[in-house]
């Protein structure tokens, strides 16, 4: 069987690419997005959309002073509750023992 030409230069040295067989015929794909892809479909790398996506994710974010400082007393707050439910739990636990 003839494999087709690759649509993008690089994928060839990609660790990514390979060829699979589908039906009777060998297909080029790209295993880069987790996902067989026939490379016939793609028209860019996925690998250089999937960066840009992270960068647009990890872009810094400002967050007031006064939200973290909510944020903290709510931590501290449900830290307190949990204890206390450990607390009862275990004595519960005590009293079925004996």
């Amino acid at each position: 069987m003839e494999i087709p030409e690759l649509p993008l230069e690089k994928c060839e040295k990609c660790k990514y690419h390979g060829i699979a067989k589908l039906g009777q015929y060998d297909e080029h794909v790209c295993l880069a997005t987790g996902e067989l892809t026939l490379l016939k479909d793609v028209e860019k790398c996925p690998l250089e959309k999937e960066e840009k996506e992270e960068v647009k994710e990890t872009a810094p974010v400002e967050i007031p002073f006064e939200t973290l400082k909510n944020i903290a007393e709510k931590i501290e707050a449900a830290y307190d509750i949990l204890l206390k439910i450990g607390n009862v739990v275990s004595q519960i636990t005590v009293t079925f023992d004996t």
